[in-house]
């Protein structure tokens, strides 16, 4: 490709999903590793498939559904993007990694927008049948591997399954350990957490990973246990994954009691302050986080305003309103319900332009496509103004039923 002058890049992508075609998850996450961190070189218009390829690799990669949520959301964001062909290759690369349930969920929403595509019916038809089966018949035990006699060949057949991209590999030689319960594994507890954080920041985005590195951090302070956390961030810096080594070194940088060596050996990181010019006036933060959430990366938008909470500059608190209203839809993008509450609910219990922020914020988020979440918010404002007339009236407003679409 590069000898003819064509695009690597796009050869690149190409290769990752013949890879998911081909049932080979680890090969696509190894070409996945070779191309994600120039995604944000890419011009908005250039970035959905490339973005629907590295979701789709991580959500197979995973042992859970913990990647589901952002794959989802690029197919529902990307209507105009998305054809029958895109929504194919989600359910059948997702049933091909046993993501039944996922693939299905996939499978439904491509139907919604594409009911005449023979396809999709028959791989619907297909997947309901094998979940149905799968629940009416009581699942036989899974093998587990045989573990090795000792910790040190253990931990040898994950790290070289970690070192070669081979995130099903290490995942099952951990689900193995857990299930086992080898008499070294309590000894072992740091050694084995390590490994399980460094297969979470391989295979999630920045945001996904960081509770599992500051669970890891909870638990253990001695300096040999957080000097691989170092060299995992230069790993990942080294391969152009900025994201994920700020993480790492912000998590680090956040105690207040890291032994000394390790704190140097971070601050050696040196990583640049790349967020900084986006945060020199309200305008240009706030517009940066609306662009981050309006080409579905979220990651990046959460980065972006815990960066804004903890440097919190002199404009921070003349825009604590607008601020706050952004924290809510991503919160709601990111899927923590929780957490979109809580900040909804210190626009509500506020009155004057904070409660009519709140108010509006209700509103367009139903004239938006996303009905639910404003009736959660509306019964939620009932919920803390009482008897308030304006919040009834809104709460109806969410209830009433949607004028058809156009």
């Amino acid at each position: 490709a590069a000898q003819s002058r064509l695009n690597t890049f796009a050869f690149q992508v190409h290769l990752t999903e013949l890879a998911l075609r081909q049932g080979d998850t680890d090969e696509a996450f190894r070409r996945l590793r070779e191309w994600e961190a120039k995604l944000e070189t890419l011009r908005p218009e250039q970035r959905f498939y490339p973005q629907l390829v590295s979701r789709l690799v991580r959500a197979c990669t995973r042992g859970d559904d913990g990647q589901a949520q952002p794959l989802l959301t690029l197919l529902a964001d990307g209507r105009g993007q998305a054809q029958s062909t895109a929504y194919l290759l989600v359910v059948e690369s997702l049933e091909r990694s046993g993501k039944l349930p996922l693939a299905k969920q996939a499978a439904t929403t491509g139907l919604g927008l594409y009911p005449g595509c023979d396809t999709l019916l028959a791989a619907n038809e297909r997947l309901t049948h094998s979940l149905a089966v799968a629940s009416a018949a009581a699942a036989p035990p899974v093998p587990t591997l045989q573990l090795p006699a000792t910790a040190e060949e253990t931990f040898r057949l994950i790290d070289e399954a970690l070192a070669t991209d081979s995130p099903l590999r290490a995942r099952e030689w951990l689900r193995a350990v857990r299930e086992a319960r080898p008499p070294w594994a309590k000894q072992q507890a740091a050694a084995l957490a390590l490994r399980e954080l460094t297969l979470e920041v391989l295979t999630t985005d920045a945001f996904s990973s960081r509770g599992r590195v500051l669970g890891y951090l909870e638990l253990f302070h001695d300096a040999a246990d957080l000097l691989p956390l170092v060299t995992l961030a230069r790993e990942q810096l080294a391969r152009g994954h900025m994201a994920e080594a700020r993480m790492i070194h912000d998590a680090l940088a956040g105690r207040t009691s890291l032994p000394d060596s390790i704190r140097r050996a971070n601050e050696a990181l040196a990583l640049p302050d790349d967020l900084a010019a986006l945060a020199t006036s309200a305008a240009v933060a706030l517009t940066a986080l609306d662009d981050r959430m309006t080409r579905g990366n979220y990651s990046e938008a959460e980065q972006l305003w815990t960066y804004l909470r903890e440097k919190n500059p002199a404009w921070l608190a003349a825009s604590r309103i607008e601020l706050a209203v952004r924290e809510v839809r991503l919160r709601f993008a990111l899927d923590q319900r929780p957490q979109a509450l809580a900040a909804f609910k210190g626009l509500v219990v506020a009155s004057g332009a904070s409660r009519s922020a709140a108010f509006r914020l209700v509103r367009d988020l139903r004239a938006h496509g996303e009905p639910e979440n404003a009736r959660l918010l509306a019964q939620e404002t009932v919920r803390l103004l009482g008897d308030d007339s304006a919040a009834a009236k809104l709460r109806q407003e969410t209830e009433a039923p949607l004028p058809p679409a156009p």
